[in-house]
């Protein structure tokens, strides 16, 4: 199976997550979603293609754009949507090198404007990266608690 479908798979099952309480079918269920459940499930099997339109109206409508910038970065230079899971600890690996690196400068002192630059612009993606979780965080709904295979609500 190629790439692109591997990715599509991926993308697709997001929408079948926790965080969609009731799966393909509550992800679709709005009006003017370009996509049904039935072909979003196809999708997270690889049987079918997923457009971009479906693609962007999902993350438009349920604000979750993480997912393409997630699908940019595999794009960017990652071979496997295995790696997106990677993407998310070399975040937190940056931002502690980010810190340390600003920390360095802010007690050297000397830096050109473009090294200036470069520390800001990572920054604020660092920033963009940490909201982004703070909002998915803040989604987070409690389930039923379970305990050796009872479920207690």
């Amino acid at each position: 199976m190629n790439k692109y479908r591997e990715w599509s798979k991926w993308f697709a099952k997001q929408f079948k997550s926790t965080v969609f309480q009731g799966g393909f079918e509550a992800a679709c269920d709005w009006p003017g979603c370009p996509i049904t459940a039935r072909t979003l499930g196809l999708v997270s099997r690889g049987e079918r293609p997923l457009s971009m339109e479906a693609a962007m109206a999902l993350c438009d409508h349920w604000e979750e754009a993480w997912l393409l910038r997630a699908l940019a970065d595999v794009v960017e230079g990652r071979e496997t949507v295995g790696d997106l899971q990677k993407l998310a600890h070399k975040d937190v690996y940056d931002s502690s090198d980010l810190s340390r690196e600003i920390e360095e400068a802010l007690e050297d002192g000397r830096l050109t404007s473009g090294e200036i630059h470069d520390i800001q612009t990572r920054a604020a993606t660092n920033l963009e990266n940490a909201s982004e979780i703070n909002r998915r965080a803040a989604k987070l709904k409690s389930g039923p608690i379970e305990n050796d295979g009872d479920t207690h609500g």
